[in-house]
């Protein structure tokens, strides 16, 4: 059976929507890279937004990609340390680097961060 999903897109600042108090099933937070003070709040509300049983997918660049790729500012750069605590209330199901090739560029590879969370239900 054919699953009845509703999807809808948002473009907004991320900051002034996650602050609305809605909540989501699904949080997509992909290559934003913020200071490390915003940063700390963007992921505390999107924390909050999650509906039990809702998930969180963070995609960004590692630190260890600095100078390759991404913010040229190492502070705004994940590392799996500055996710591990960083989403209350949130279950992490997935947190680790990743490293993946570029189209044909093989002279660097490009490394990433990827969280997969869980808001529990009840």
């Amino acid at each position: 059976a054919a699953a009845r999903l509703r999807v809808v897109t948002v473009r907004a600042d991320i900051g002034e929507f996650l602050s609305l108090g809605e909540r989501y099933d699904l949080i997509v937070i992909a290559n934003i890279h913020p200071e490390p003070e915003q940063r700390a709040a963007m992921l505390q509300d999107a924390a909050r937004a999650v509906r039990p049983g809702g998930h969180l997918l963070l995609v960004g660049h590692h630190l260890d990609s600095l100078g390759s790729e991404g913010p040229s500012d190492p502070a705004r750069l994940y590392t799996e340390e500055v996710l591990r605590d960083a989403l209350p209330g949130l279950r992490t199901l997935l947190l680790e680097r990743r490293q993946r090739s570029h189209g044909s560029d093989t002279s660097e590879p490009r490394i990433d961060v990827v969280l997969w969370a869980e808001a529990p239900e009840g």
